[in-house]
């Protein structure tokens, strides 16, 4: 994908608006905030259901704490390096894997765990697990992420994770082949605030829905197969692409 297959949210406010017959954002009540709103909620929906949205954060080991927080609009952390070298250009690096339960509540490297490193207070039901061996680790607490003792010996960490989309207050940059489910997605959210206020609107609702949700046809579940049908060449490009953003 380049930059050709995306497109701003002026681009899809211009379709929304008139859908919903609200050209000058006078006739409802809604402000440009709620259309944008819409959008952010309709392609966060998109990345939580797809994972459509992987990002690379890099940043400095946090040596003294042995703990920093997980990136903003992070909901699912899929791998983490430490590595020595340069800021994004790794020269030696090593995996961190997951240790349920460790924790060192940010404050650096004296933690608990239900899994022992030390031989001296061996757990007499789980077997060893030395941080001599080379074996770096790390946990989850509270959006904190909490590392072993050993992985001081490195410089940089990074991080990659699915991200939601976009930050919360920003104006998306969003992928044209979701145009038409977060059109529609923003659409069905409109005309049901506005059923609540007057049933009126009670079947351009029902339509709106229907042209969303369809289970065989809706631009929703469209989207989802668009998603699933891209090859790897053209998912690296679009999270790559994703992942520059100024959010």
């Amino acid at each position: 994908m380049n930059t050709g297959d995306f497109v701003s949210v002026n681009n899809l406010l211009a379709d929304i608006l008139t859908f919903v017959n609200d050209d000058t954002m006078r006739n409802h009540g809604f402000n440009r905030g709620y259309y944008i709103s819409g959008v952010q909620k309709a392609l966060e929906a998109l990345a939580l259901q797809t994972y459509f949205d992987v990002r690379t954060e890099d940043k400095e080991f946090p040596k003294e704490k042995l703990a920093t927080e997980i990136p903003k609009g992070a909901f699912n952390i899929r791998e983490i390096y430490i590595y020595n070298g340069e800021l994004c250009k790794p020269k030696g690096f090593a995996i961190v894997q997951w240790k349920r339960l460790y924790n060192n509540k940010g404050k650096g490297d004296k933690g608990t765990s239900k899994r022992l490193d030390s031989r001296s207070s061996r757990d007499p039901f789980y077997p060893l697990d030395s941080t001599a061996s080379g074996v770096y680790y790390a946990n989850i607490q509270n959006g904190t992420l909490m590392f072993s003792s050993n992985c001081k010996g490195f410089d940089y960490l990074r991080i990659v994770y699915n991200g939601m989309g976009g930050a919360i207050g920003d104006e998306p940059i969003i992928p044209r082949l979701f145009r038409e489910a977060i059109v529609d997605y923003v659409v069905e959210r409109c005309f049901r605030a506005l059923k609540a206020k007057d049933r009126a609107y009670r079947p351009l609702w029902s339509d709106a829905y229907q042209v969303l949700n369809d289970p065989k046809n809706g631009s929703w579940i469209n989207a989802e197969r668009k998603i699933k049908s891209l090859n790897t060449w053209q998912r690296d490009t679009m999270q790559e692409y994703l992942g520059a953003m100024n959010y």
